[in-house]
């Protein structure tokens, strides 16, 4: 559980999913699709820290 103000570090989520320059123009579609879970991942994080 991240300490402080309650918001994750880039450690507390990895390594930010692969989510490389080289990926984006590698791959699009993959890195498209692991922006989205990044996405979902940091709004679940926010909806929770609200509640």
């Amino acid at each position: 559980m991240p300490q402080g103000n309650g918001i994750g570090s880039k450690s507390d989520y990895g390594n930010g999913g692969g989510v490389t320059e080289q990926l984006k123009s590698e791959n699009p579609m993959e890195w498209v699709r692991r922006v989205n879970g990044i996405k979902v991942r940091v709004e679940e994080e926010i909806v929770n820290q609200l509640i």
